[in-house]
């Protein structure tokens, strides 16, 4: 299956080419490395508290880039790579384009908080 790319150029001309959505099974697996780091625990009182480890969502971004970083420079090999080892900012240019993909792929159930109950 071809799959729709986009193309995003940093600030200093470098052009990232990647794909404009992840499909389910990347979404999937990208909500499972979210969900390894997590904890969830019920007190006594029924009340639930969550926590994720810090390195869970590095994990994640770089998971989610992977999936969906096609190239550096027209070059395919290692594109994901060429991105991390850009200057800070502009690495995070290309993060800021690409969370908008992450963000769509992502079962919007995983990312509600929990409602409020009603009053009686």
């Amino acid at each position: 299956m071809n799959r729709e790319t986009k193309t995003f150029t940093t600030s200093s001309g470098h052009v990232v080419e990647f794909y404009a959505y992840l499909t389910g099974k990347e979404s999937r697996m990208l909500e499972n490395e979210m969900l390894s780091g997590m904890k969830i625990e019920i007190a006594e009182d029924g009340k639930k508290s969550t926590s994720v480890a810090a390195n869970t969502l590095n994990a994640s971004q770089d998971k989610a880039m992977r999936m969906l970083i096609q190239s550096f420079d027209s070059n395919k090999d290692n594109a994901f790579d060429a991105v991390e080892n850009l200057p800070a900012d502009e690495y995070f240019e290309v993060v800021k384009a690409l969370n908008p993909i992450v963000e769509a792929a992502i079962n919007p159930a995983f990312l509600a908080k929990p409602s409020t109950p009603a009053s009686a």
